[in-house]
């Protein structure tokens, strides 16, 4: 069997997808610890793929810590 991580870090773009997955991680023993919203950071190749226009189109997102109980 796979030992688990004691606290693992995962950003979604969407509520409903932090609902969906914090469900299974509480299924698989683990609480949320913090939850935090932050912008989106660009990266190189967006705003060299948009023209410059990468970092304007910024959202949010959730940064969730879940740790082993």
């Amino acid at each position: 069997m796979r030992k688990q991580k004691p606290i693992i870090i995962k950003s979604y773009d969407k509520d409903k997808q932090f609902q969906k997955d914090a469900a299974r991680m509480v299924a698989r023993g683990y609480e949320v610890h913090t939850v935090s919203k932050q912008r989106k950071r660009s990266s190189l190749g967006r705003v060299l793929m948009t023209g410059g226009l990468g970092l304007i189109a910024r959202g949010q997102e959730f940064v969730v810590t879940y740790r082993l109980i």
